[in-house]
């Protein structure tokens, strides 16, 4: 076995690419490879909340695979959201939990399960290899060659599906600062000891402290959009140079429940904590009065004041929004961090924390960077562990970018679909955009920021349909829907059924509509509201949601334009097919699961109408 000092010297060299939010993209080479769908729709009823034993007992009588392969589900975590409950289990087999495998189910407030997000793996049941390595092995082992700046270590047995069967295996997992080479996942051959795979988990109180506040200044959300410019000339970053044309943008603010400790203000409060953790080793800015905060963006002090502002500010909103449970701790902020370089970081765990570069423009000065990097700390907060597969990936960059495209729209207009506005579109690298024409079915799947534009583009367009805050509300939903291994398809799905679990699906033709443009959605998914022959306000389908029955009642029909009425599922699967008998039309719903249903009219020349219906129960 190599030296870890070595593995992990090797690991640190890779930081940068494999933990950037700034990549530039290159279009001409595709991949077309698509993650396999995780989503199932399931309908299964509780009268209560049930416990996790009580779910896993309810779900293995309808999921096959668990009994087939001998395994269990341990459940990992369990979160309510504003429109439900959430259940994350691991796949065990024999007590030992397979890497990366589980199920994720998804309960509405009724305490019916109405989706599952599923990545249990199929495999024989026969294990190869023996935990020969133990896991405090390998962690004296990491403790000893990397003591500083390590916060967290954790060694644990799993086995590793194969198609032979099961492999015996050690995941280490470390958190620590750039110092201990950020938080990384190893996983070791526990009968040799030899190395398998490494993936990278960053996404790119004094005494006697009362809560106070005081006005500060800082971008809003940033110099370019403010003066509605490009970068160059006045607006150039000129090495963290003072300017006039900058500082002139510097807009009043109010940090709001930050700490005094009786000699000085801390930036230090519920939501955000500002920290020195990764190198070059800033001190947080803390004055002794209120005044001092008035600085300008060439002192370091700057970038502290603009993340914890904007941080605050946005978490403050989403409580205002109902979700109170989505990341429950303040998230620590290093606003100097990644040794100077141009890029930023959230490393998860329970020393979770937010790092940001100060090369070419300083990363904490541009609300568009500090936020995307913030909404990978809510994403782990609504769906810990999750972020695994490259699709899954992609959506978390994608979360990341409507989120600062959400915030900064919110506060200007102009070219709100630039993201990273100031820190990119520059010399130093051109940035993203969250209204990318590519469609889901063209980009490069095996490029997590290609797959994210698709994702951001979308949602970025039914918020100019929708609203802001109708928008976001549906969007924070469904970050508690989230599991690893999803496809964007996956997630499109998801994102419907938030809308249902926060709005009884009251905004279904719209997202269906934005999400079928970026052919996130296909086939007859995309079919809600194409009425190409009869007219919308021709047709009735009541009672919607329905229980045990639909009436659909025609005020006008010309002869020979409808005869059929279909109902298909989300999935594109026909369920029913009856004539049309004349006006009135009766369709038994008994056997149909709760969820969301298309209901087609079709005549001799193809759909004439279509319509959505909730089952309901």
């Amino acid at each position: 076995m190599k030296r870890l000092s070595l593995i992990l010297l090797f690991i640190s060299s890779l930081i940068l690419p494999t933990q950037a939010q700034k990549i530039a993209k290159e279009k001409p080479v595709f991949s077309q490879d698509q993650t396999p769908s995780t989503y199932q729709k399931i309908s299964l009823p509780f009268t209560q909340l049930p416990t996790p034993g009580q779910l896993s007992e309810a779900l293995r009588k309808r999921v096959p695979l668990l009994d087939q392969t001998q395994s269990e589900l341990r459940l990992t975590h369990q979160i309510e959201s504003p429109g439900g409950y959430h259940f994350q289990f691991e796949q065990t087999y024999q007590g030992i939990p397979l890497l990366h495998q589980g199920l994720k189910a998804n309960l509405n407030k009724s305490f019916r399960v109405f989706s599952l997000m599923n990545n249990l793996a199929d495999f024989p049941p026969n294990v190869h290899g023996s935990f020969v390595i133990t896991s405090e092995m390998i962690k004296g082992r990491i403790q000893r060659e990397l003591p500083d700046g390590l916060f967290e270590v954790k060694v644990n047995q799993f086995y590793l599906p194969t198609d032979q069967g099961l492999q015996a295996v050690l995941v280490a997992e470390t958190f620590g600062n750039d110092n201990a080479g950020g938080a990384w996942e190893i996983v070791f051959d526990a009968e040799t000891g030899d190395e398998i795979s490494r993936r990278d988990l960053a996404s790119y109180a004094p005494p006697a402290v009362i809560d106070t506040s005081c006005k500060a200044r800082v971008f809003m959300p940033d110099p370019i959009t403010q003066a509605q410019t490009t970068y160059g000339g006045n607006y150039e970053d000129n090495e963290d140079a003072d300017s006039p044309y900058l500082n002139a943008w510097r807009q009043e603010v109010t940090l709001r429940d930050i700490q005094w400790d009786g000699t000085n203000f801390i930036l230090e409060g519920p939501y955000v904590v500002i920290k020195d953790i990764d190198a070059p080793h800033t001190q947080p800015f803390s004055p002794t009065d209120c005044a001092s905060f008035n600085v300008l963006r060439f002192n370091d002090a700057f970038e502290d004041i603009n993340a914890y502002y904007h941080i605050d500010t946005l978490h403050r909103y989403i409580l205002d929004l109902g979700f109170t449970n989505l990341l429950t701790q303040a998230i620590r902020v290093d606003p100097h961090g990644l040794n100077g370089s141009d890029n930023s970081k959230f490393v998860p765990g329970s020393n979770a924390y937010l790092s940001f570069g100060e090369g070419g423009v300083d990363d904490a000065e541009d609300a568009d960077v500090v936020l995307h990097e913030y909404g990978h700390a809510l994403s782990y907060g609504g769906s810990p562990g999750t972020n695994i597969g490259t699709e899954r990936q992609g959506l978390d960059e994608g979360i990341g970018d409507y989120i600062a495209s959400s915030y900064s729209r919110g506060l200007s207009s102009y070219r709100w679909d630039w993201v990273f506005s100031w820190d990119g579109h520059n010399e130093f690298w051109p940035g993203r955009t969250s209204s990318d024409p590519t469609l889901y079915t063209a980009a490069n799947k095996s490029d997590i920021y290609d797959v994210g534009e698709v994702w951001s583009s979308a949602l970025m367009h039914a918020w100019g349909l929708l609203g802001k805050e109708k928008m976001d509300g549906i969007f924070f939903q469904e970050l508690f829907l989230n599991f690893g291994q999803m496809n964007l398809h996956d997630a499109g799905l998801a994102l419907l059924d938030a809308d249902t679990m926060r709005n009884g699906g009251a905004n279904t033709v719209t997202l269906v509509a934005c999400l079928c443009q970026w052919d996130i959605l296909q086939g007859v998914e995309c079919a809600v509201g194409i009425n190409p022959e009869i007219p919308e306000n021709s047709w009735m389908v009541f009672p919607n949601p329905a229980d045990q029955s639909i009436e659909i009642r025609f005020d006008q029909i010309q002869v020979g334009k409808v005869d059929h009425l279909e109902i298909f599922n989300l999935m594109g699967q026909q369920l029913k097919s009856v004539t049309v008998k004349g006006l009135n039309n009766h369709i038994d719903l008994a056997d149909l699961e709760n969820g969301l249903y298309l209901i087609r009219a079709t005549g001799p020349n193809g759909v004439a109408g279509t319509k959505k219906i909730v089952v309901e129960r």
